[in-house]
């Protein structure tokens, strides 16, 4: 089991623990603020009034004043809209600001999710400089002293970082809502197919920027946990920027999969499933098309002239007072075309941003409950909003209960001292833990990954992409981020998260379906049986270690994995339909119950078919072969001496889901679920 998996559950004992020593305050939805005057933590005194949730963010914000991290990214600062992504460093050794691009669509040929690219921007002077004194410690917004030469902010009520030097000023963000797009009419229009990353900086400095392409043809790819035979790499194009051309005075790079995209295939055909048969599963890789462009946008869009064959911008040495660059990250879906399309489109962004600044999005409003909501009623991930609605929405802050009586003046302060620390801290962790979550999660096609979802590093030194344990989803990892997205009023975050899963839904339905053919138990049409491990389209990993096996027979004994750590685990099926109906209940949007609801009856019909058995003596369930997560394992299915009966994770989930099932009301939902009622009375 993964270390990772027990940090939520150390922190929440951390939690209870300091709650007998602090009050603790939970802002939701602009409640009544702080009375009592408290001392100020750096950034304005926002505890003598009531605070916002941009004040509450901003408390929380990290500052440093070197770059003392490695280079291999593992001290990037993070920042996102909730789709593009970026590290963002100062190299130690060059002074060069270093961005490592990423987009939550973006996988290569064998379904490995991978980065966009690696940026270097050259400024002269650098920004770093090791022999010049940094910025004092506390300058939490890079002010104070103007002879310091380096300060670093992550500002998080706005996922900015902000760079400041004796010479240059420097801003690196990513635009919340969908970028504009030229497309013949009147004025550029919205299209959430890409995003944008934005790079402003003011002061005195020559300027070249570097697209870092690290792919390499025909190299073995690094990305091999989780597949049978991770095949080869292919490098990335860089597009020609020569004058005249429609991308010139831009660096523009694509990758297209289309040569060697044989994992979708040969993973649906090594369990049970004829791509040819099943035409209604398309490959969501082979054919997909990603890449990025940075541009000039106005005022100042003559600074920088291409050169290295489009792989760079430059100023050729001129010094320059500020300069505005727009990284514009594109993918298209094998059903939107080719890599000859894909250029098509990334020249509209192009012009678009030679023209216009980023707008927000007018075919967006506001639901009853505050969620964007597209005008046509059905609602969009990326439609406009503002950081300041974001963090309005909740906001925990904490503070020292000073009012404990101690009549010793030396342990009363050290009391204090300790329970101010110990606030800040639980605050500041609390306040990070939704920012990962929001900026990774808020209109990402693919949900948040345990083991690195938009920043991993190159620790090992096998590439920006690599990343331990490979590219399957673990539901007991990734389940994990999203659980306090009701709570904290993140309905966007939710919802892209059960998008993947919905998405996920017809393939794992098939795969159900040839799991159990020809079985006693077989499953027929409709059932659903979410498994432990899987790829991000719903098969098993075909790795033997982590998944259903390499040349692994079809079907297998009794439906069983090679796995024998998740071969009867399907417990995260039925806590998915929970948190459908959780999002039901906690912001009841009808048209939410509705998209979403399939899952639940999936599952709880794989549910009834695979255990129909009752013990003869209780007429209760008799749920087997079966198994408790990964602990309680059935390494026989043949004999109950070795294998489970009545798994008591399933069969909590089943008296949690089902009821809830039958509760929904007619209004929200016109099918009714009371046939399940004899069902729940059965559950042991």
């Amino acid at each position: 089991l993964n270390l990772a998996l027990y940090i939520p559950i150390l922190t929440y004992i951390l939690v209870v623990v300091n709650l007998v020593a602090f009050i603790f305050f939970f802002f939701f939805q602009a409640e009544d603020g702080i009375r009592d005057a408290q001392e100020s933590r750096g950034l304005g005194d926002v505890y003598k009034r009531q605070p916002s949730g941009v004040d509450i963010a901003r408390s929380s914000n990290v500052v440093w004043s070197d770059p003392i991290w490695a280079n291999d990214g593992s001290g990037a600062m993070p920042i996102g809209n909730g789709d593009v992504a970026s590290s963002v460093w100062v190299d130690n050794t060059t002074g060069d600001l270093r961005l490592l691009l990423t987009k939550s669509d973006v996988f290569d040929e064998f379904g490995q999710p991978v980065k966009v690219g690696a940026l270097r921007f050259e400024f002269d002077p650098p920004l770093w400089n090791a022999s010049r004194p940094a910025a004092p410690a506390a300058a939490p917004d890079c002010t104070g002293d103007p002879s310091a030469t380096f300060c670093q902010t992550l500002d998080i009520a706005t996922s900015t970082v902000m760079i400041r030097t004796a010479e240059v000023s420097v801003w690196v963000w990513t635009a919340l809502n969908a970028p504009l797009r030229a497309d013949g009419g009147s004025r550029p229009v919205p299209d959430r197919r890409a995003g944008e990353l934005h790079v402003n900086a003011s002061g005195s400095f020559a300027l070249r920027v570097t697209v870092e392409p690290y792919r390499v043809e025909g190299a073995k790819s690094p990305l091999g946990p989780g597949l049978c035979d991770p095949g080869v790499e292919h490098a990335d194009v860089v597009v020609d920027a020569s004058p005249g051309t429609s991308l010139e005075k831009a660096i523009t790079w694509y990758h297209y999969n289309h040569i060697n995209c044989t994992m979708f295939n040969s993973t649906m055909a090594g369990q049970g499933l004829d791509p040819a048969v099943y035409p209604h599963l398309p490959d969501p890789f082979c054919g997909r098309t990603w890449g990025a462009a940075v541009v000039e946008a106005p005022p100042r869009s003559s600074s920088l002239v291409s050169e290295d064959a489009g792989a760079a911008l430059t100023s050729q040495g001129r010094t320059l007072s500020g300069v505005d660059l727009v990284v514009t990250l594109l993918t298209l879906p094998p059903a939107e075309g080719n890599d000859r399309i894909w250029l098509e489109e990334i020249v509209k962004f192009v012009r678009s941003n030679k023209l216009v600044a980023s707008s927000a999005d007018a075919a967006c409003v506001n639901d009853a409950h505050g969620a964007p909501m597209d005008r046509s009623g059905s609602w969009q991930s990326r439609c406009a909003t503002t950081w300041e609605e974001i963090m309005a929405r909740s906001y925990v802050q904490l503070t020292p209960n000073n009012h404990m009586h101690n009549n010793n003046n030396h342990d009363r302060h050290h009391n204090h001292l300790a329970s101010t620390t110990a606030a800040a801290q639980i605050s500041d962790h609390a306040n990070w833990d939704r920012y990962l979550a929001l900026i990774q999660g808020r209109a990402a096609y693919s949900a948040i990954k345990f083991n690195g979802q938009d920043f991993t590093a190159n620790l090992t030194g096998s590439g920006w992409d690599f990343r331990q344990w490979g590219s399957g989803y673990w539901w007991q990892n990734t389940r994990q981020p999203y659980y306090n997205a009701i709570a904290q009023g993140d309905q966007d975050t939710m919802r892209s998260f059960l998008d993947f899963y919905l998405r996920m839904l017809p393939y794992v339905v098939a795969r159900t379906a040839a799991q159990f053919k020809g079985m006693d138990s077989s499953l027929g049409e409709g059932a659903a049986l979410f498994e432990e491990t899987s790829t991000q389209f719903g098969l098993y990993l075909p790795s033997g270690g982590l998944g259903w096996g390499c040349d692994s027979p079809v079907p297998r004994p009794d439906g069983a994995s090679q796995n024998s750590y998740i071969r009867y685990h399907w417990t995260g099926g039925l806590e998915l339909a929970l948190m459908v109906l959780d999002q039901w209940e906690g912001f009841g949007s009808v048209l939410d119950l509705n998209k979403y609801l399939p899952i639940a009856t999936a599952v709880v019909s794989a549910f009834r078919q695979r255990w129909p058995n009752l013990d003869s003596q209780t007429n209760k369930t008799d749920m087997w072969p079966s198994q408790a997560l990964e602990t309680y394992q059935c390494k026989d299915p043949r004999t109950r001496a070795n294998c489970p009966t009545n798994s008591a994770p399933d069969l909590a989930g089943l008296h949690s889901v089902l009821p809830r099932l039958i509760a929904l009301p007619a209004s929200a939902n016109p099918v009714s679920y009371t046939h399940l009622t004899l069902p729940t009375k059965r559950i042991v």
